[in-house]
């Protein structure tokens, strides 16, 4: 939200997706406004920016080690990422301090080489967080309700 208010080119295209994409408010559901491009940029940046969990999500290794993108840690050995960091970091992301949701729909321009795939907000696997899904969805709901 607060990148919406000190952002209003963004909250404008926000609003005219939003509109141009139903008829009436009775038309919002979960399946369609989940399909809308610009919303999920707005999320995916505001995540990158401000990752929602401010740990690192540790995990230990097995006790007989493990190799991990190409070094070897010992057993028993907790790891983690800083989620901040990385999003942040400019190896991942050009113009990284800078709100621009159109990095996520860019697959020609300048943000053609960011790796989003370092975006992982709520973790990922089989220990991701379970309540991924219902902040989408108040995120969906509620900037598609904005007037």
């Amino acid at each position: 939200v607060y990148y919406l208010c000190t952002h209003p080119r963004v909250m404008q295209k926000l609003l005219d997706e939003v509109r141009t994409s139903f008829d009436s408010s009775d038309e919002i559901n979960i399946a369609r406004i989940s399909q809308l491009k610009y919303i999920n940029a707005v999320i995916d940046e505001s995540f990158r920016l401000y990752p929602p969990a401010a740990g690192s999500h540790p995990r230990i290794t097995p006790p007989e080690g493990a190799n991990i993108l190409g070094e070897w840690l010992p057993g028993n050995t907790s790891m983690g990422m800083a989620q901040y960091a990385v999003f942040r970091s400019p190896y991942n992301f050009k113009d990284p301090e800078i709100y621009l949701p159109e990095r996520w729909l860019d697959d020609e321009g300048p943000y053609k080489n960011d790796r989003r795939e370092a975006l992982q907000p709520f973790s990922f696997g089989p220990r991701n967080c379970i309540g991924r899904k219902c902040v989408y969805v108040s995120f969906f709901f509620f900037f598609s309700n904005r007037q």
